[in-house]
């Protein structure tokens, strides 16, 4: 259908799909919404990942009432997309299954930005499961600070404050540092009864980063009661979302000027002392983000992604 697109996103812990038609611009509903398990193949494992996309995929069709067949233009935005190895399997994926006449697979950021910004430049900040900054300029430079996964880098990401958290639970426990309302939380989180039974209970579900990334809500919930040691790590994750932001505009030339920026990633959207941080942080950094726009639905960028290809070759073919 020549008027349809897609655009889908990839994600650690979910995958959503939105099928819309081609003039669709950003706060408009989609004609169909699909959603199945998650589609990072670093998590999950490619044969899973696109799995579940292709799930997404049918049951946008179906909610929309359409029968899946091939449509002008698709978007997958999933993290480390933009390598060769990820796009090749994107791509054999979408002609494998007679997606699209277009497809365009991005990095969750590109999405953001598309989502996020209004003019589609300026910065896109991501902190769910890992972290990332990218930025585009008025020019079509781009750059990017972190996206180097858990090992060694997603500084200021989710993963990175829950295992900032189980740290701080094991130093409290052996008198290293100051006890904190991290122990009790995270005992009652694991149903344990001291910390020393984290190490079982913990490291036999290491390869679960989702899991593990989703700790970081009892961070968050010890640092609105009051802790200390909790808000240390949401300020020094705010931090490191900030260095990430201003190093991608100082790239772009960018650090003079107010830009737009874009957040995004579970934990950013849904914590909004971490937001408030991050902009006070970058202010002082005198980084002048605006306007600053909250994305819930990364997902609509992709489908803007998509939109844009099909004007793009419109646009070609009224030139020839």
């Amino acid at each position: 259908m020549s008027g349809l697109v897609i655009g889908i996103d990839g994600g650690g812990s979910k995958t959503l799909a939105w099928l819309a038609d081609a003039t669709f611009s950003y706060g408009a509903a989609p004609l169909g919404v699909g959603e199945a398990g998650p589609s990072n193949p670093q998590s999950v494992g490619w044969e899973t990942a696109l799995e579940n996309m292709g799930r997404a995929v049918d049951t946008a069709f179906l909610a929309a009432g359409y029968s899946p067949c091939k449509i002008a233009a698709a978007c997958v935005a999933m993290a480390g997309s933009d390598r060769e190895n990820a796009r090749h399997r994107l791509n054999e994926w979408s002609a494998g299954r007679e997606l699209a006449e277009r497809f365009l697979p991005v990095h969750d950021a590109a999405a953001l930005l598309a989502a996020g910004t209004p003019d589609g430049y300026g910065v896109a900040i991501i902190s769910g499961t890992g972290s990332l900054a990218f930025g585009r300029s008025e020019s079509g430079k781009t750059a990017r600070s972190g996206g180097w996964g858990y090992l060694f880098g997603d500084e200021g990401s989710g993963y990175a404050v829950a295992i900032a958290g189980l740290r701080a639970v094991a130093s409290a426990a052996d008198g290293r540092t100051a006890a904190t309302l991290l122990t009790d939380r995270f005992l009652q989180e694991l149903a344990i009864a001291s910390p020393t039974e984290m190490v079982q209970s913990v490291y036999a579900r290491q390869e679960d980063r989702t899991w593990l990334s989703s700790l970081s809500q009892i961070v968050v919930s010890a640092a609105n009661d009051g802790d200390a040691v909790a808000r240390s790590i949401l300020e020094a994750a705010a931090d490191a979302l900030a260095e990430q932001v201003t190093a991608v505009t100082r790239t772009l030339g960018m650090d003079a000027e107010k830009y737009p920026l874009a957040i995004g990633g579970g934990l950013l959207v849904q914590v909004a002392s971490l937001r408030e941080r991050l902009i006070t942080r970058l202010q002082q950094h005198k980084s002048h983000p605006d306007p600053v726009t909250v994305v819930s639905h990364p997902v609509a960028g992709a489908v803007i992604l998509a939109r844009n290809l099909v004007t793009a070759a419109e646009a070609a073919n009224s030139a020839d």
